[in-house]
């Protein structure tokens, strides 16, 4: 992640309440991004500078794109079909890039997927165990230091799952399932190969038990150990973490209809002031007084919302378009202000997609 200096703050007093509010409000655009068949989506999104970035998702296989500055282009990556099974079908669901000569994405199809780009071509990798499981969100450190989380199913009760990659291989690395019914890792996050986190969500037996608690998991350099978390109602679901320092990181999600926003502060997790939401669903940052999130209002609409140090303000999204409604998977942030957000207009009634991509570059 790429830090800098937040900007200045205009402050206005709301209900009595002191609101902290950007100086001028962030103009976010659609950008045009490549369709692949009739359901296309953009699951996640890295940017390694305002005129280098990648998206991943899928089409039923998966898809990458790759932001040049000027426009979106499909580029190639490799098959993940299993074409001896005729009902097959592959997604990624994110991707993160350390250097313009390295890159990884993870996502599921009949199992775990990977892979991985070496500055001329994207190549599969090889996922430990990965039969039962389907990987949500990526981090990568370094070329050869990342992770993948998200779930695997040895039973019909969901365990948390975590891979390290160490430049060739994904390797199967122990991780704590405190439910007893089912655990899902969502997204992933760090600041060193010592410092990372993963958040979701986990639930206990029995069957017809519908409560989730938040769940968050760290890694230090040897293990990872869960980390107690604030649940806010009785249906509390992390969706994205961003981690800034060893003492600032931030978790966001939903409880019962309302947006959840969590803060790490070096020594415990404690429930922040969140924006009036019905959702939070993604998060990035630029500095520890300029973070982004995107969710949905309570009608559904989509909105981004901004942290600017006291204090979240939110915004409309521009109109996407098109007959369905738009919904936003994954954030990216890079300075001196630019911050992509990716996912896709998806249309129920008809079961098509198109995929989404919408930026500012005064964020």
């Amino acid at each position: 992640m790429r830090l800098l200096a937040g900007m200045s703050l205009a402050v206005a007093v709301v209900g009595g309440a002191l609101i902290a509010t950007p100086a001028s409000a962030a103009t976010w655009s659609v950008v045009p991004s490549q369709a692949v068949g009739s359901g296309s989506i953009l699951s996640g999104v890295d940017a390694l500078s305002a005129t280098d970035a990648w998206a991943a998702g899928g089409s039923g296989n998966g898809l990458v794109e790759r932001w040049n500055g000027t426009r979106w282009a499909v580029v190639a990556s490799p098959d993940l079909l299993d074409h001896a099974n005729p009902s097959s079908w592959a997604t990624l669901n994110a991707v993160d890039a350390v250097s313009t000569t390295s890159a990884v994405a993870v996502g599921e199809g009949g199992g775990a997927v990977a892979e991985r780009f070496n500055g001329t071509s994207w190549s599969r990798s090889t996922v430990a165990n990965g039969a039962t499981v389907a990987l949500k969100d990526v981090k990568a450190l370094s070329p050869t230091d990342a992770w993948a989380v998200g779930r695997t199913t040895p039973t019909f009760n969901g365990l948390t799952a975590a891979r390290h990659f160490n430049g060739s291989t994904w390797a199967e690395v122990a991780t704590p399932s405190p439910g007893t019914r089912d655990n899902w890792l969502l997204a992933v996050a760090g600041t060193s190969a010592s410092d990372v986190w993963a958040v979701g969500w986990s639930r206990n037996l029995p069957y017809g038990n519908r409560t989730k608690q938040s769940l968050i998991v760290h890694w230090n350099g040897s293990g990872w150990s869960q980390v107690p978390s604030p649940n806010l109602g009785s249906q509390t679901v992390l969706k994205d973490v961003v981690a800034l320092s060893r003492t600032d990181a931030w978790a966001v999600g939903y409880g019962n209809g309302t947006a959840v926003a969590l803060h790490w502060n070096g020594s415990s997790w404690s429930a922040a002031s969140a924006p009036l939401l019905g959702t939070l669903d993604a998060i990035t940052a630029l500095s520890p007084t300029d973070v982004w999130a995107s969710g949905t209002d309570a009608g559904g609409a989509l909105r981004f919302a901004n942290w600017r140090g006291s204090g979240w303000s939110d915004q409309a999204a521009p109109s996407a378009g098109g007959s369905g409604s738009p919904m936003v998977t994954g954030m990216a942030a890079v300075g001196p202000g630019t911050v992509w957000a990716v996912g896709s207009v998806w249309d129920g009634t008809n079961g098509t997609g198109t995929p989404l991509a919408m930026r500012t570059t005064n964020g």
